[in-house]
């Protein structure tokens, strides 16, 4: 037999009658909003907990795969860290001799021509 909101409230009725006011919202208050059937057991709090426990699990194997595969990230990173900053380093070299040999150069040609 489900439990109404008009049948909750014929029972309220009765109690305040035979009880009192204040002895019937005690006593109401300590009934289950719903019906007795949508009140969960320790056993199904025991069977929530083994499920929880099973999906946390199974979430500490993914994110130890995911930590392996951000540390070949990482490593990858590293790798491309230390050629693009060779790289660089031979850019600069190469550009600074560059610069210093045009400037040579011109400083030879403008030292010739002011000669002449």
């Amino acid at each position: 037999m489900a439990i109404t909101e008009p049948k909750r409230h014929k029972l309220y009725q009765h109690l305040t009658d035979v009880l009192g006011p204040e002895e019937a919202d005690t006593l109401m208050e300590h009934l289950p909003p719903v019906g007795w059937a949508n009140v969960a057991t320790k056993d199904d709090l025991a069977r929530l907990d083994v499920s929880i426990d099973g999906r946390f699990a199974h979430m500490d194997v993914r994110f130890a795969q995911v930590d392996v595969r951000f540390a070949q990230v990482d490593a990858r990173f590293e790798i491309l860290d230390a050629n693009l900053r060779s790289y660089i380093d031979r850019a600069i070299r190469t550009s600074t001799l560059v610069t210093v040999g045009v400037l040579g150069t011109l400083t030879t040609v403008v030292t010739t021509l002011s000669n002449l």
